[in-house]
């Protein structure tokens, strides 16, 4: 399989080659393919733009302040391999700060069915998720959200009827630091909780 590895962003933080040199890493030897999407809109449409040129039988995005572990290609395409009927898949993930240094391991509890279910409890670590081709050709990423871009598309592909799976693997470092999107800081945690209880309505069965 041929991987395709997006990474969206609109100016380099200060992690862009550690992001990029952790997929040169990767224990695959198959055929990874590196799209830098660089851009000043949102993340979705990065994303979209990078898709273009992508050709690979697996897509997925990687933020510039992240990065992958050594084996997650491998560990990911050995998951789709054997589960034919998954069209996207999530797995566990560290914690990282800014150096690097592992914070803490985020292990699903549970993966949902449906998007009245993933709505209710975000149990998807949304950086470890990584999709068949056929799910962007066919779903698009919303350009005009500012934040919960990954967690509206996997509730939207969920609606569409695809089938989300899981594997217990680490795939994903999530890196906190002060000057990312998610900042925890009073002011932007209520302002991103208004924008996704937004999000959540749209797919919540009441």
């Amino acid at each position: 399989m041929k991987v395709s590895v997006i990474i969206p962003y609109d100016r380099n933080r200060g992690w862009l080659e550690e992001a990029i040199e952790s997929v040169e890493r990767q224990t695959y030897r198959g055929e990874i393919e590196i799209i830098e999407s660089q851009g000043k809109c949102f993340v979705g449409h990065n994303i979209n733009e990078g898709f273009k040129d992508a050709e690979g039988d697996l897509v997925r995005f990687l933020c510039d302040d992240d990065m992958l572990t050594p084996t997650s290609i491998e560990d990911t395409v050995n998951y789709f391999s054997k589960n034919k009927s998954i069209d996207f898949a999530h797995s566990n993930a560290y914690g990282i700060n800014s150096t690097g240094q592992i914070l803490n391991e985020s292990i699903p509890p549970k993966t949902p069915k449906t998007a009245d279910e993933l709505a209710r409890r975000n149990t998807v670590h949304g950086g470890t998720v990584i999709y068949r081709r056929e799910c962007f050709e066919r779903c698009k990423w919303d350009p005009d959200l500012w934040t919960g871009e990954e967690y509206e598309y996997n509730m939207r592909l969920l609606s569409e009827g695809f089938n989300l799976g899981y594997f217990d693997k680490f795939t994903y470092m999530y890196r906190r630091h002060p000057n990312q999107k998610s900042a925890r800081t009073p002011r932007n945690t209520a302002r991103r909780k208004r924008a996704i209880d937004i999000i959540k309505r749209k797919y919540r069965n009441e």
